[in-house]
């Protein structure tokens, strides 16, 4: 039966107190609510239900002076800073200020006496001084010593200046109120004294919190009541025990309401998968399973059937993309989701595109420059929120081409109001605005006015216009405090105050929050009890934290003191976690064995004790399935990329065929986007379906694309003399000897690819020195080989429409192109050159088979060259070419392909090995097109989605 339950029945139960007379004290609003509804089942109408509320909800009715919240509080502490340094700023300040701030309430909240403390870190820091400074002069110091030495000093001044200010006031801290309130409770008993309290569900508590309870327990007659199995005491090396060991003082402290209650028969299930949308993904699998075995007409008469717990927030927006649409129970009934479902949790500003974006303009803000950093720029313009605008779209494409067609570095107002005729986009990107809470809402008022428009179907642009809204009462009330202590602000200032009261804000979810199946976070699970859970996250670093506690004071100074740090924070953690696998019948705890900037790759320590604790225990059923899920399985099932709709398979069938039906640029099949497709289809959709291209380098130095493009440039420009004629190589010769003639053929490269790099000093610099040696050194080679070369194409373009034959969509109309760098006709016959600005790896240019060629990103160097050639022959067949300078003996002249890396050695040619690749024109030419067959065939499948990660694995597919 359900902790809160039990607590109601209790309640309802005691015939020597009238409902109405009890308080009980809770840890959460949500187990309030949980609570109220079961004195609803219980009860009948009308009737008066007893007071509940949770301790902050207890503090603020009792105590009588005015709880600052914390950006007041850190505005006044500045005050108070300045006071002991008068060159203090406050974009210096806001670096420690908060964190300061957070201790001084800890150093309250805990009944520690702040002088001692500070004098304590005062004194380690004179010895630490007094040890660096031994056998030497005292005029030599280190800079980190003497801060150290200097800001415990200040900080120890700081806090009474800061206190007195707010008792003057009539101001508090929240620590202040406890702590006040827990030392005069006889003061406000009136408030209380007429009612009969309990005090239910609490763990973690401040040692003020403490006070207040044992107070009202000691002097009021509370009573207090845990929620805990007896084992979590009894077992010192537990960490969910570790509270209740010290609150069992004296033994009779923790009264569990029913130490029966618990489950006696438990299926625990540890399951490993991959990342966080697996994860979200196997959740609902899960709950699938559990609802096909159930009855609906049970299960949705529960206010607590299922928990998913997220112990990771950032799992919630992918586990809401995974929610199936309908559920069907053991009987056959189906139900929609989301009349049995309730979201806990909210939006948050700081899950938001908004806050995004307002983080990408307040960056340009604050700086302050006349000029803007392209890279910058281009990320806004590029933001979905900003660049999805239907009135300024053309206005910031054409930006967008002028800074990647001249390489602009650095952005100046000239360069954007040649098409800015109303000055909005200069508005927002250079206002002329003194910074402070006034202009700050003008800002925000132009944006919400200038960008988003009003009836707009685009959700994401409805939830920032929501946001803006209220970041714009947010800087109204910013203008305010500010003027209320009359302190000079920077724009970093406004920008960290503005986001710390943006960034809890939430956009709650319009739900039921009674229904049978909750998504929910961790610490809205106390005091809380469901028939089946599941926990996803449950990784070290996740759950618990570890060592992640936010403080000034050394770790040290917190255990001499009896603060918290993170020992506690875990303490906590372990309690949550294991209360909350009190009650249900069956667990699934789920884990990601893939790393990430959060993630460790190992499950939580709480899964470990788990195994090792309770494996074997009577009732326990315990199960590690350590399930790997294939990530393109997972897609299948809805997971990120694109499903290929009939929408998005037309679309890939125009791009094949070369349709201008909806692509400009990326008109039929080349190598290269089948090479892309090949080792990531959804870079391949995004670039050549979509045509969302990244366009960014480094100003510092020269993109790899960029140098390579420069070598190619030079050396058409060199050869372009002997296109379609014989190569003299005297004459080439010559030139190279001719420093003019060189300039004339690199200049006009170099001022068209690279016009935004120095020429004359910096690594671009000597980058173009090397592009241009790598190209003349080649070119010597060339003469040097003295070969009879006629120069077939220069730069020169194939194309050809063709009909693929694929395996389940027909025949296929492909516009096949390419562009080969150099194309040869020797004595022997045709060489294809492509030249590359890297060098050869060991084993790019041999494949075993066909296979080989596609698998895990494939050989995209063979690949390339095959086309190549294909598309030569299907030139050569339909010019028909004859002999000209060369005469060749036979009808098919050899054709050669092959790779110049002007990285490497010298080598005349690199060519390619496939080892079941035929050897005569008609084999080849079936090899390349059944090569085309595979990888189109599963270009149009839907059964295969558009993913991040290689398209052709060998456990899918059989190539033979």
């Amino acid at each position: 039966m359900p902790f809160l339950l039990e607590l109601a029945k209790k309640v309802c139960a005691d015939e020597s107190t009238a409902l109405h007379d009890h308080m009980i004290i809770l840890p959460t609003r949500r187990a309030k609510l949980y609570l109220e509804s079961h004195f609803k089942d219980l009860l009948r109408p009308p009737a008066f239900l007893p007071k509940a509320l949770t301790i902050e909800e207890f503090v603020k009715d009792v105590y009588p002076k005015r709880i600052l919240d914390s950006q007041e509080l850190l505005i006044h502490l500045f005050r108070s800073w300045k006071q002991i340094d008068p060159e203090a700023e406050m974009d210096g300040f806001l670096e420690f200020g908060p964190m300061l701030l957070r201790d001084f309430d800890h150093i309250d909240s805990n009944l520690v006496d702040a002088k001692e403390v500070f004098e304590q870190l005062y004194a380690e820091a004179s010895i630490e001084r007094w040890s660096e400074d031994l056998g030497r002069s005292l005029s030599i110091e280190t800079p980190l010593v003497k801060r150290q030495f200097d800001f415990w000093e200040k900080v120890g001044r700081c806090y009474p200046i800061f206190k007195s200010t707010l008792r003057e006031n009539g101001w508090a801290t929240n620590g202040d109120a406890r702590r006040e309130l827990q030392e005069n409770l006889d003061k406000y008993s009136k408030f209380f004294k007429d009612r009969k309290m309990l005090i239910a569900g609490f763990n973690s508590l401040s040692k003020a919190e403490r006070g207040i309870l044992f107070g009202l327990r000691d002097r009021f007659g509370a009573e207090l009541i845990w929620d805990s199995k007896r084992e979590y005491i009894d077992d010192i090396d537990n960490e969910a025990g570790r509270y209740l060991r010290e609150y069992e003082r004296p033994p009779d402290f923790i009264k569990p309401l029913n130490p029966d209650r618990f489950a006696r028969e438990q299926e625990i299930s540890i399951i490993g998968s991959q990342g966080l949308v697996a994860q979200s993904r196997l959740a609902w699998m899960r709950l699938e399973k559990w609802i096909s075995e159930a009855d609906f007409s049970q299960m949705k008469s529960s206010n607590n059937w299922m928990a998913i717990v997220l112990s990771d927030e950032r799992m919630l927006f992918p586990l809401l993309e995974s929610i199936p649409e309908t559920l069907e129970d053991k009987k056959g009934n189906k139900v929609r989701v989301a009349e049995v479902l309730n979201i806990t949790m909210g939006l948050t500003f700081d899950q938001s595109s908004l806050r995004s974006l307002l983080n990408q303009l307040f960056q340009i803000l604050d700086k302050g420059s006349e000029s803007i950093y392209f890279k910058d720029l281009l990320r806004i313009l590029t933001n979905p929120l900003f660049s999805s605008s239907k009135e300024y779209s053309a206005q910031i494409a054409t930006l967008q081409s002028k800074i990647n067609s001249e390489k602009i570095i650095k952005v100046v107002p000239s360069d954007i109001s040649d098409f800015d005729p109303d000055g909005k986009l200069k508005a927002l990107f250079f206002p002329e605005l003194r910074w402070d809470g006034k202009s700050l809402k003008t800002y925000l008022e132009n944006l919400l006015n200038d960008w988003f428009e009003s009836g707009t179907e685009d959700l994401a642009k409805d939830i920032s216009k929501y946001f803006l809204i209220k970041a714009i009462s947010v800087a109204e009330k910013m203008e305010k405090q500010f003027e209320g202590v009359k302190m000079e602000t920077g724009f970093k200032t406004l920008s960290h105050f503005f986001f710390r009261s943006m960034d809890s804000f939430t956009i709650p979810f319009s739900s039921q929050p009674l229904k049978p199946i909750h998504i929910m976070g961790f610490l809205e699970t106390r005091a809380l009890d469901f028939q089946n859970v599941i926990v996803l996250s449950c990784n070290e670093g996740i759950i618990p934290r570890g060592r992640t506690f936010n403080s000034l004071l050394p770790h040290f100074a917190s255990k001499v003191f009896d603060l918290p740090t993170f020992e506690d924070l875990d303490a906590a953690s372990a309690y949550s976690f294991f209360r909350l696998l009190n009650e249900p019948s069956r667990v699934d705890l789920i884990y990601s064995k893939e790393s990430d900037e959060m993630y460790r790759a190992e499950p939580s320590r709480y899964i470990l004790q788990i195994e090792n604790f309770w494996q074997g225990r009577e009732g326990k059923n315990i199960k590690s399935l350590f399930q790997e899920f294939d990530l393109r399985t997972v897609v299948k099932e809805g997971q990120p990329g694109f499903e290929k709709t009939p929408e998005i398979q037309e679309r890939i069938r125009h791009f094949l065929k070369g349709s201008k039906e909806y692509n400009k640029r990326s008109l039929g099949l080349s190598p290269s986007a089948l090479i892309n497709y090949v080792r990531d289809p959804m870079s391949f959709f995004q670039s050549n379906i979509l045509e969302v291209f990244d366009q960014l380098v480094d100003e510092a130095e020269i993109d790899p694309m960029t140098l390579g493009t420069i070598i190619h440039g030079f050396l058409e420009n060199a050869l372009k003399p002997f296109k379609e004629r014989a190569v003299d190589h005297s004459a080439l010769s010559a030139m190279l000897n001719n420093e003019k003639a060189l300039e004339k053929a690199f200049d006009p490269v170099i001022k068209r690819y690279s016009s935004a790099y120095s020429q004359t000093h910096g690594y671009s610099m000597i980058q173009l020195d090397i592009a241009r040696e790598l190209a003349t050194e080649y070119l010597k080679e060339l003469v040097q080989r003295n070969e009879k070369i006629v120069l077939y194409g220069l730069e020169k373009r194939l194309r050809a429409t063709i009909q693929i034959k694929t395996k389940n969509h027909g025949k296929v109309e492909v516009l096949l192109k390419g562009m080969v760098d150099r194309i040869d006709r020797l004595e022997s016959g045709y060489r294809i050159l492509d030249y590359k600005s890297g060098s050869k790896r060991s084993g790019e240019l041999s494949a075993k088979s066909m296979e080989d060629l596609l698998m895990d990103g494939g050989k995209p160097k063979i690949i390339q060259l095959l086309i190549y050639k294909y598309l030569f022959y299907k030139e050569l067949k339909e010019t028909k070419q004859e002999g000209g300078v060369f005469d060749f003996n036979t009808d098919e002249p050899e054709v050669q392909a092959g790779i110049y890396f002007f990285g490497g050695a010298s080598k005349p040619l690199e060519t390619y090995r496939v080892e079941d690749l035929p050897e005569d024109k008609e084999g080849f030419m079936d090899y390349v097109e059944k090569l085309l067959g595979l990888v189109i065939d599963q270009m149009l499948d839907p059964e295969f989605p558009l993913y991040n990660g290689p398209a052709f694995l060998k456990e899918d597919f059989n190539l033979k």
